[in-house]
């Protein structure tokens, strides 16, 4: 399936980090945090092709990734609050890829298509669906999209991974 047919059949739209989404699931039971009422647990459906990727943020709730299908596993990176970076394989093409994995709350994260074993290289058909899960749900006040002149300062060590994974037209 290609990923206009994917878009269509999911009824995607453009996430302002990068990539696919829609929102599946919102738990009508809500909790009371210092930050405000949420839902208990969102889920959406993240659609990403090796064209694109999903720029650095940040969420304030734990997101677990489960990986449904796609032609290519991804790859996440992460930085935590104190600087230190991380990454997992997400899927299910290669023997270090998982299906599922969960980003800590107040990570910082980027994802992005892997290489097929295979060819050696990303085919602009690449993709991976997967579903987000967040506990205590999410919600866009939680969310933070920094621009890469934010991100750069805090994070000095990691300055070619934060200026691969940040656009030119992010925030400032």
């Amino acid at each position: 399936m290609s990923i206009n047919e994917l878009i269509q059949r999911y009824s995607l739209e453009s996430h302002p980090e990068g990539g696919f989404y829609r929102q599946v699931f919102c738990a009508a039971e809500t909790v009371t945090l210092a930050r405000g009422e949420r839902s208990a647990m969102t889920a959406i459906y993240f659609l990403l092709s090796a064209e694109n990727f999903s720029a650095w943020h940040q969420l304030q709730s734990d997101e677990v990734w489960a990986y449904l299908e796609g032609s290519a596993d991804c790859c996440i990176h992460m930085i935590d609050e104190q600087g230190n970076y991380s990454k997992q394989s997400l899927g299910a093409k290669s023997d270090a890829a998982v299906p599922l994995f969960v980003v800590p709350a107040r990570t910082w994260f980027a994802v992005e298509i892997q290489a097929s074993a295979q060819r050696g290289e990303r085919s602009d058909a690449d993709y991976a669906l997967c579903s987000c899960i967040v506990a205590p749900g999410f919600h866009w006040q939680d969310f933070k999209l920094p621009s890469r002149q934010e991100l750069l300062p805090l994070f000095p060590q990691h300055a070619a991974l934060i200026e691969k994974f940040t656009r030119v037209s992010d925030p400032a």
